[in-house]
């Protein structure tokens, strides 16, 4: 699922997981989702306090590269 999916999610008090094989990826999604709870407090969305819990929600997470197989039974 991408950033702005995950986001959405996670206002809606829903668990969310982002994985990628890239640290830099999920370092880039860690804070454009930090950027959009600034935004929602910032506009009294949310508060301070509920974003703090709903930050919470989100867990980031690298995955390590898959080896391609090869051969007739993979």
């Amino acid at each position: 699922m991408g950033r702005g999916i995950a986001f959405a999610c996670t206002l809606g008090n829903l668990n969310v997981s982002l994985q990628d094989i890239s640290e830099a990826s999920l370092e880039t999604a860690k804070a454009y989702i930090d950027k959009q709870f600034q935004k929602s407090i910032e506009k009294g969305k949310v508060t301070e306090e509920k974003a703090s819990k709903l930050r919470g929600y989100t867990l980031f997470s690298r995955l390590r590269r898959i080896r391609k197989r090869c051969g007739p039974c993979h």
